[in-house]
């Protein structure tokens, strides 16, 4: 399959992450300025693995195949299908395979929420991104594809709802039957988002509340004239919390395919670049964490991590082995070796910054859990817990203090979760938690969550 981007999406995404500096970026007048990827030094070895048709798990695994082959550092990857199992997704085995090399895989969360517990390729060993919105509005926007074949479209302008297909397609149809213009409708999950999109055909995007009003006016004269990403988690996983964490993903300004629009710059929106979809609004309380993981990336802060939770691709051989349904048949394709159940390790054995346990209704009235942390920071550094609990939940770290002599030193330490009250509320259901290990200007989160 030839390399060349038909869609546009790999060649924003690789600018974002690379695209060097463009003092004059902007699209058609808006989002002025310097635009820059956040790496422009980093070289990109791109692998096409979808045809604007379809994206198969064979394809899937020869680009990992050859990234590993190639010697990549991180493997960028916005795929993924709903309701597939580990062992029948190539982007599962694909990127453990990557893992066993030390290669990083970074997924998109999805553009299909706000709905929770529908991630998919939710596994541990892949970071998964979530995406919040930017305080840009783009005033002219666009919508995605129906279907219109057989109707009449000269010189009239369509109104369509939100559909699955892309916003490119959707226009080459209504362009093709010689339609005036689009006006786009958006779906009680998108609300009052409004996201960018590349047409070459007059468009606008309403949000939903003015949608209703449209339909309205629409159903009372019949000749009128003239409120997206995916949330976990999912239980599948053992109750693995994602996404890890989220990134501006609405209105982006990066690179484009020179066919595909008026111009080489564009903006776009989703979870792979990083998407962000409607269910972060200025008007709604805050997000909880399901929706954004550890919270927004931090670059400066990643360059000084100080404290690091590490595991190797060996780790979760007995964390799969504790999934419902998966024997040594299943585990074998994920791993790609025959291998046989020694022991189990539940997901909140797992040494993951985060700890998510069941409470009470649908679990022990107390839980611990045990994490180790390696050092990245510096000589002689001593960390303080300090804890803020849950409603209805005690939690104590022990030992209080970790004390580090060396670079690379790791320290163990336990998390303690007792259930304070028996009944709950409806919205004690879930509830969250912040466990901060503290030294000097240092401060490392870990997120309690407890479910009943």
């Amino acid at each position: 399959m030839a390399s060349l981007d038909e869609l546009g999406h790999g060649t924003h995404v690789s600018g974002m992450a690379a695209g060097t500096p463009d003092k004059n970026a902007n699209l058609l007048g808006q989002a002025q300025g310097t635009a820059t990827g956040m790496a422009p030094p980093a070289h990109i070895a791109s692998y096409k693995v979808c045809s604007p048709s379809s994206c198969t798990d064979s394809n899937s695994i020869k680009g990992f195949d050859q990234a590993i082959t190639y010697g990549v550092d991180l493997v960028q990857i916005s795929l993924g299908k709903p309701n597939v199992e580990y062992h029948s997704s190539g982007i599962v085995f694909g990127s453990y395979a990557a893992l066993r090399q030390g290669i990083l895989t970074v997924n998109s969360a999805g553009n299909d929420g706000p709905t929770e517990s529908i991630l998919d390729n939710d596994v541990p060993w892949i970071l998964h991104v979530g995406a919040a919105i930017i305080h840009r509005r783009v005033t002219t926007l666009y919508f995605k594809e129906g279907t219109l074949n057989g109707e009449d479209l000269s010189g009239k302008i369509v109104l369509c709802g939100v559909g699955r297909n892309t916003v490119i397609s959707k226009a080459k149809i209504v362009k093709k039957a010689e339609g005036a213009g689009i006006v786009w409708l958006n779906s009680p999950l998108h609300g009052n988002i409004l996201i960018a999109a590349p047409y070459d055909i007059p468009a606008v995007l309403v949000s939903y509340n003015d949608a209703m009003k449209i339909l309205d006016y629409f159903s009372i004269d019949k000749k009128p004239t003239g409120t997206i990403s995916f949330r976990g988690t999912d239980m599948r996983n053992g109750g693995i919390l994602k996404p890890d964490v989220i990134a501006p993903g609405v209105n982006i300004l990066s690179a484009y395919n020179l066919q595909m629009g008026p111009k080489n710059t564009k903006k776009k929106s989703g979870s792979s670049w990083i998407r962000a979809h409607p269910w972060l609004r200025h008007t709604s309380p805050p997000a909880n964490i399901f929706a954004i993981g550890a919270g927004h990336i931090d670059p400066s802060a990643a360059n000084d991590p100080g404290l690091l939770y590490n595991a190797s691709a060996e780790d979760y051989i007995p964390y799969l082995f504790s999934l419902k349904g998966y024997t040594s048949k299943e585990v074998k394709i994920i791993v790609n070796r025959p291998i046989n159940c020694k022991e189990k390790k539940a997901a909140d054995e797992l040494n993951y910054p985060a700890i998510q346990v069941y409470l009470g209704a649908t679990g022990a009235p107390m839980k611990t859990v045990k994490r180790t942390v390696t050092n990245f920071g510096e000589a002689n550094y001593t960390y303080t817990a300090t804890v803020v609990e849950p409603s209805r939940v005690k939690v104590e770290a022990k030992p209080k203090t970790l004390q580090f002599k060396s670079i690379g030193e790791e320290q163990s330490f336990v998390v303690e979760l007792n259930l304070t009250a028996k009944k709950a509320s409806e919205k004690d259901k879930v509830m969250e938690g912040r466990l901060k290990w503290v030294s000097g200007t240092n401060c490392h989160r870990i997120f309690c969550n407890k479910v009943r």
